[in-house]
């Protein structure tokens, strides 16, 4: 496994075996772009779009959906506009006639992960770590009996580290594994401890699917936490930063 970090001006070509590309993305530095975003949706994500009741939420829909049909635009070849999605019985999307290349996405107030492979399944997660969240009644009610007693173990001010650290690592794998919150948070156990390597310590809902999957952490933005599963242990990661915006609109 290695880790790249790149600084281009146009999006590259689709991922080569093996490969990751992870674009980390500032929503506060496309407000400019919002617009031309919201035209490469279609009507159904512009109808859910419009329901949202804050400006910002409905703003970051906008942005994370047209961001992910401009880099499955250039990867295909295609206009992001003539991209079309599926979604499996829990809600994870996929390509209509296209099972080769897989993504996940994931945003926290105003930051936005994406995450690209080929033939390689994943799952990505990013939170804001917010201490009023990352409370002993949330973890007894999400985390496993073991992830409990590890993080009472921590320090005080290591606490909220600790909490992010294990609530990305599971958000990312039932993400990864495409089951969503259908998989109990309780029904397995990650290494939480900061500082620690990033570990599956026990599948229980699935004892099949141990050993398959590598989580890392990816902390790209200060006060935030973010991981991604891969069920793979053969891997590069690329990490694309944009140095402009508007290289997502390359097939607009």
């Amino acid at each position: 496994m290695s880790i790249e970090k790149l600084n281009i001006k146009k999006l590259p070509s689709k991922p080569g075996p093996n490969e990751i590309h992870i674009y980390p993305v500032d929503f506060n530095k496309g407000i400019e772009y919002l617009k031309k975003f919201e035209t490469l949706l279609n009507e159904e994500e512009k109808n859910k779009a419009a329901r949202f009741h804050f400006r910002k939420d409905r703003n970051a829909f906008i942005l994370a959906h047209g961001i992910l049909r401009s880099i499955l635009a250039n990867y295909l070849d295609t206009n992001p506009g003539q991209i079309e999605f599926q979604f499996n019985e829990y809600g994870k999307p996929f390509l209509r006639g296209n099972d080769i290349l897989n993504f996940n996405i994931s945003h926290s107030k105003e930051k936005l992960l994406l995450a690209f492979s080929t033939n390689i399944l994943l799952g990505i997660d990013v939170e804001f770590m917010n201490t009023d969240f990352a409370n002993g009644d949330i973890a007894e009610k999400f985390f496993s009996p073991a992830e409990v007693s590890m993080l009472n173990k921590l320090p005080g001010n290591l606490k909220t580290e600790g909490f992010y650290n294990c609530w990305t690592r599971k958000e990312a794998l039932i993400k990864g594994i495409g089951k969503g919150l259908s998989i109990p948070l309780d029904s397995f156990d990650v290494e939480l401890t900061p500082g620690k390597t990033p570990k599956i310590f026990d599948l229980r809902f699935d004892k099949q699917e141990k050993g398959k999957w590598e989580i890392i952490d990816l902390d790209l933005f200060a006060d935030y936490k973010s991981a991604i599963a891969i069920k793979s242990n053969t891997f590069n990661i690329k990490l694309f930063n944009i140095e402009k915006y508007c290289v997502f609109l390359t097939y607009s």
